[in-house]
C-alpha cells in the first residue's frame, strides 16, 4: 500500500485494489490506529481515529482535492502529446 503522505504523526495511504468501500477513498493510520476517510467528502467509512486528527485529515482531503486533486482521475495531455495517468497531480 503506497503512503502518499504523512503529517503530525498520520501516515496517509491508498490502495490501488480495494473493494471493500466502493467508493474513492484513502486510509489514515495513527498510532496504529486505523480509519478509511472518503475522497469526496472527507466522511469516515470505517475504524476511527482520535478527533483531532479526523479533523486535520479532513482538512488535508478538502486542500489536497481542490482543484481536482486527487479526486481528478482524467488523463490530462502534456506538451509532448503524452498522457498524465497519475490522477491528482494538479497539472
Amino acid at each position: 500500500m503506497p503512503t502518499i503522505s504523512m503529517f503530525y504523526g498520520i501516515v496517509i495511504c491508498l490502495y490501488f485494489y480495494d473493494e471493500r468501500h466502493k467508493l474513492p477513498h484513502i486510509h489514515a493510520k495513527y498510532q496504529g490506529q486505523e480509519a478509511s476517510f472518503s475522497i469526496t467528502d472527507g466522511e469516515i467509512l470505517s475504524g476511527a481515529i482520535p478527533m483531532a486528527k479526523t479533523r486535520l485529515v479532513q482538512a488535508w482531503i478538502e486542500i489536497t482535492t481542490k482543484n481536482g486533486g486527487y479526486q481528478s482521475a482524467e488523463r490530462k495531455p502534456l506538451a509532448d502529446g503524452a498522457f498524465n495517468d497519475r490522477a491528482g497531480t494538479g497539472d
